[in-house]
Parts: C-alpha cells; sequence; structure tokens
C-alpha cells in the first residue's frame, strides 16, 4: 500500500468513527464547548 492510500485509508477512519461518536456536535463531554473549542483549552 503506498503512502497516500495509506493516508487515505487513515482519514477515512478518523472521519468515520468521529462522526459515529459524535465528537464534533455540540455539548462535547456534556461541556458547552465542541470538540473543536475545547481543543485548545
Amino acid at each position: 500500500m503506498c503512502d497516500s492510500a495509506l493516508i487515505d485509508a487513515a482519514r477515512d477512519f478518523n472521519r468515520f468513527y468521529t462522526n459515529f461518536l459524535g465528537v464534533l456536535s455540540k455539548a462535547y463531554l456534556d461541556t458547552p464547548f465542541t470538540l473543536t473549542d475545547a481543543r485548545p483549552l
């Protein structure tokens, strides 16, 4: 498997499970922050 195919597979995996687990939705871990907002904190 070439590097670009491996990267694409990893991105697909991450996007699927991020969506499946709902970590980008509002109220991440019962807080008023989304995951994107909470990361820099």
